[in-house]
């Protein structure tokens, strides 16, 4: 696959919020409810070097690649965990560079190893890349107490002496089945606007309420859920974990561990042909890739390491039997011009 596109990198810019998940922790009509909200942000996609080798031969060159593809999580707070963020991804669709995009099973499950052969056409460089999307979760909650929806915030102000919203965010990395060769390197970063295919349940945040101004009944409730007044819940955990982690529960133990005489409904997407803007602000900073790339190596050094060295040495052995089998084509092929030159010269002498 070959492109005019030849950015490595492609970066949100504005509005990046692409789908919404609702559920209600209870709900007593005429008195309060509470509910959570999980917000998606798409980041942006980067196109990820899986291979490169310069094939000097006048033969094409075969190779095994080995590609992972799926989804992992970093949970900022390990609260985050019992509320099964990657269900949001499940057939999520988003917009971006006049393209809709819908996310496949395979990418969105836990990831998985696999090979394929390639073959790098004689004397050519030969670039493999594999397309890596970014996203940030939010998960937040509304009150509905005193006739009025408010946003659960924490305690305290910041330094304007505004409230604070209580969030939890995790960042989520999904390896595609998309890749594409080149003959030269990509290179650059292109930005654009995103564009979301659905309706928001809560397409702007009430107005904060602090932690301890909330009824009391929210306050033990989300305690119950691991979830505290204090903004690093804990101290921030930078965790990165499949799709399927042990320690991940199911949407129905989800609803198990998170209740306890109420049942939790969800309120579905509505699907529009129109695109969904407005209460969502962008994120600056070093670029989206490179701050999840350097947390995802944290604790993988030495296993990267052993891996590099053993596909390192899996590639020079093929690139010596490459060569053996050049050598050999090139025997046979003296072989035959002195098998016909001998001939020659012997119906010359008979």
């Amino acid at each position: 696959m070959s492109s005019s596109n030849r950015a490595i990198s492609f970066q949100v810019v504005g509005p990046d919020r692409i789908s919404q998940r609702v559920g209600t922790l209870y709900n007593s009509p005429g008195d309060q409810a509470l509910h959570w909200i999980i917000d998606t942000r798409y980041l942006g996609y980067h196109w990820n070097l899986n291979f490169s080798h310069k094939n000097n031969t006048n033969i094409p060159f075969p190779h095994d690649v080995e590609e992972v593809v799926g989804l992992t999580i970093r949970h900022e707070h390990e609260s985050t965990q019992r509320w099964n963020v990657e269900a949001a991804f499940r057939g999520i669709s988003f917009g971006f560079e006049n393209t809709n995009r819908v996310l496949t099973s395979v990418e969105t499950s836990r990831q998985t190893t696999r090979r394929t052969r390639i073959e790098i056409p004689p004397n050519t460089w030969y670039f493999l890349y594999q397309r890596v999307f970014y996203f940030q979760t939010e998960l937040w909650f509304v009150v509905d107490a005193w006739g009025k929806n408010w946003t659960v915030g924490l305690d305290g102000t910041d330094q304007h002496g505004r409230n604070r919203r209580l969030v939890r965010t995790s960042r989520v990395k999904v390896v595609t089945e998309e890749r594409r060769s080149e003959s030269l390197p990509l290179q650059g970063l292109r930005t654009g606007p995103t564009r979301s295919n659905v309706q928001f349940r809560w397409p702007s945040f009430p107005p904060v309420r602090q932690w301890g101004n909330l009824p009391r009944r929210a306050q033990d409730q989300l305690r119950r859920c691991g979830i505290s007044p204090h903004e690093a819940g804990g101290g921030p955990r930078a965790r990165l974990m499949s799709s399927s982690d042990d320690h991940e529960i199911t949407e129905d133990h989800e609803i198990n561990e998170i209740t306890e005489d109420h049942e939790i409904t969800e309120d579905q997407d509505i699907t529009e042909d129109d695109e969904i803007s407005g209460g969502d602000e962008g994120h600056e900073g070093a670029p989206f890739w490179e701050e999840f790339e350097v947390a995802e190596k944290t604790g993988y050094e030495t296993k990267e390491t052993e891996q590099q060295a053993e596909q390192e040495a899996i590639r020079e052995q093929e690139h010596q039997a490459h060569e053996l089998e050049v050598q050999k084509i090139k025997v046979q092929g003296k072989s035959l011009t002195n098998t016909a030159s001998n001939k020659s010269t012997v119906h010359q002498v008979n």
